[in-house]
């Protein structure tokens, strides 16, 4: 899971934030939320790759923090959504990783 808080001040800032989420995106991530993605890894090796290929492309100001989870915590978690707004599903694990 990638978590970060990019500074948008300048046409800049904003372009790297931008280019920032679509590298994620492009390596497979999905997006939790606006500033928190998610990619299913099926081992410490291809985590250790995808830790590497985001310090790559992470910006060069702001924070972005990086969290490991097993399947079996990631299964534990809630969503838990106000009654106002409109239900959402808890993200699933992309099929092609299902059978890992």
């Amino acid at each position: 899971m990638a978590m970060f808080d990019l500074p948008v001040s300048d046409e800049e800032e904003r372009r790297e934030a931008h280019d920032f989420r679509k590298a994620l995106l492009d390596d497979g991530f999905i997006m939790i939320q606006f500033s928190v993605y998610a990619r299913p890894c099926v081992s410490l090796e291809r985590m250790m790759q995808y830790e590497a290929k985001v310090r790559a492309y992470a910006p060069h100001t702001g924070d972005v923090r990086l969290l490991f989870f097993t399947d079996k915590q990631w299964g534990q978690s809630k969503l838990i959504v106000r009654k106002d707004k409109k239900a959402k599903v808890l993200e699933k694990v992309p099929k092609q990783i299902e059978f890992w």
